[in-house]
């Protein structure tokens, strides 16, 4: 008959003392789980000064960005195009938006103001071992303005994601290409000025999002249809188009940024005549090395409150 194999002495006093522990911290009131947190925040202080230089080096092993040819120049006026281009969608947005709040007022809601936006420049020290939420670690916090929700870009251009977590010194922001992201609304813009389909996009972890294009057969007002449109024919979207962030979750100053470019096209399972599309952003989001922050200036929101 086989001898029973019984555990070392340690384990045996291991296990009390375990079940000890957890009974007794089940107990305990809320306000003893700030302690965890005031620990992380220690270690955050002597881990910031090195975090950034050595993500550097990591960035400078394997860039974010392709390498190109063009010359400074050319990349800022390009720059500086793409800038009045998002100033011209979103005026034109903003009429649309305009027509509605009148119609709101006609029926007794009130306007509400804009609020000022500002923009700050910060540095990436750091990510998240989680693969699923893929945070970066921002240096930039509330003692700088930075607020849960505050949007984050890259290069003012690309939309990069929300401010999540936020302390007085550091922040986390969350890319719009991590799982945890959730889903995105976005506009097909069928050249540089004309929207056409909107779509909702959800991440799929591998640095894209991919989602339904609506059925829309009537073409944008001041646009003329390719000669090959097909009256009543739904309006495809095609590989190289841009799309762009149009989603009332997101602040109006954000509307508009880029989301990505459409790099598949495919019918739906189920709708052969829906399309399911890849969109990718232009760069990978979870290896930038800066950030810009849009955030509301409470400044000036006093400021403009004071002068009404």
């Amino acid at each position: 008959m086989p001898r029973l194999i019984h555990s070392s002495p340690l384990a045996r006093r291991l296990l009390p003392v375990t079940i000890g522990i957890l009974s007794i911290t089940a107990f305990l009131p809320s306000s003893a789980s700030s302690v965890p947190s005031w620990c992380g925040r220690l270690l955050k202080f002597f881990i910031a000064p090195i975090s950034q230089p050595v993500r550097g080096v990591a960035n400078w092993l394997s860039p974010a960005e392709e390498p190109t040819d063009k010359s400074s120049a050319i990349t800022n006026l390009e720059l500086q195009v793409e800038q009045y281009r998002q100033l011209l969608l979103r005026a034109e947005r903003d009429i649309d938006l305009y027509k509605q709040q009148i119609e709101d007022l006609q029926l007794g809601r009130q306007l509400n103001p804009d609020l000022p936006v500002r923009l700050m420049h910060a540095a990436v020290i750091g990510g998240s071992s989680d693969l699923a939420s893929r945070l970066l670690w921002v240096k930039a916090g509330t003692s700088d303005g930075v607020e849960v929700n505050s949007v984050a870009t890259v290069r003012g251009q690309q939309l990069l994601g929300r401010v999540v977590n936020a302390d007085p010194r550091s922040c986390q922001v969350q890319p719009i290409t991590s799982l945890q992201a959730g889903q995105i609304r976005g506009v097909v813009m069928l050249s540089d000025l004309v929207r056409g389909p909107e779509c909702i996009l959800e991440p799929k972890g591998d640095g894209t999002l991919v989602g339904p294009v609506e059925d829309l057969r009537q073409w944008p007002a001041g646009s003329a249809p390719p000669p090959d449109a097909v009256a009543g024919q739904p309006i495809h979207a095609k590989v190289g188009q841009v799309v762009r962030l149009q989603d009332e979750r997101w602040p109006r100053s954000s509307q508009a940024l880029f989301i990505g470019v459409v790099e598949k096209v495919e019918p739906a399972p189920n709708q052969q005549l829906r399309q399911i599309i890849t969109v990718r952003p232009t760069m990978s989001l979870d290896r930038v090395s800066e950030v810009v922050i849009r955030f509301f200036s409470k400044d000036d929101v006093t400021e403009r409150e004071g002068t009404r």
